[in-house]
């Protein structure tokens, strides 16, 4: 099966619980989105805020790849983060991973 990419939002701390335990979590930690994915399948994170309902966000640098992205390319695009998980083309993913200097991204 070929390898599908995806961007999933969650706080940051919530990234770091799941990558200490082992797993990951998006939607609160409801099965159903993330059972879209596959082994193999290439997952990143985009963190609007530290913590869960925080009222500080995080700023990722995205101005810089957002002329490059398929995602940002459609007109309301930021409304999509919202379901947690969000499917990425390959090329997205890969932009995202290299800015983010991803040295084991599949």
């Amino acid at each position: 099966m070929t390898a599908r990419y995806w961007l999933g939002v969650a706080s940051r701390d919530h990234v770091l619980i799941g990558v200490n335990g082992g797993f990951a979590q998006v939607c609160h930690g409801r099965r159903g989105p993330l059972s879209r994915m596959q082994p193999g399948d290439g997952l990143i994170y985009y963190s609007p805020t530290g913590v869960f309902r925080g009222t500080n966000p995080l700023h990722a640098p995205v101005a810089a790849l957002r002329s490059q992205l398929d995602l940002t390319s459609r007109p309301n695009w930021g409304y999509a983060l919202r379901q947690g998980l969000v499917a990425l083309t390959s090329k997205d993913y890969h932009i995202i991973t290299a800015a983010m200097e991803c040295k084991d991204a599949p």
